[in-house]
């Protein structure tokens, strides 16, 4: 009697586990799906965002988010140039995104600093920015000297 009384107590055990399971699993369900709306929402308010501070940049878009391989957003903050990262970029690049960085910053409090320059020998075109801008340049076998300008751009 013992023996049925215990087998019929671990089939009843069973019974409540399993429903337990079958609980879990639907509670599992619920909580992914709203796990990937938050992430849908995320990535959502990432492109929003980045797009709310490259609007203050002239060509200068950021990104300020990466999508992991698990998902998650991941900040970070890459100047990119006509689609291409700061670090990918060539020198010239790389100055005039500087520059209108500096540019934009410059204009938001209202604050204006020379800017400085240098290597801009390779450089065919300079974006003007509304500082006073001094490059520096090499040329060789020429003795230094200090020329006054206004930059296009």
């Amino acid at each position: 009697l013992n023996a049925i009384e215990k087998s019929a107590s671990a089939v009843k055990r069973v019974a409540e586990l399993t429903s337990q399971q079958s609980e879990n699993a639907n509670k599992i369900v619920e909580a992914q799906a709203e796990l990937d709306n938050i992430k849908a929402k995320e990535k959502s308010i990432a492109r929003e965002i980045e797009s709310l501070v490259s609007e203050k940049f002239n060509s200068v878009q950021f990104q300020l988010f990466r999508e992991q391989i698990n998902g998650n957003i991941e900040d970070v903050c890459i100047p990119m140039i006509k689609g291409v990262p700061y670090a990918d970029a060539n020198n010239a690049g790389k100055i005039n995104c500087g520059l209108r960085i500096i540019d934009a910053l410059g204009r938001h409090p209202g604050k204006r600093f020379p800017v400085f320059v240098d290597n801009a020998e390779g450089i065919e075109f300079v974006f003007g920015v509304e500082s006073q801008l001094i490059l520096l340049v090499f040329v060789a076998g020429q003795e230094l000297k200090i020329e006054g300008g206004k930059i296009h751009g």
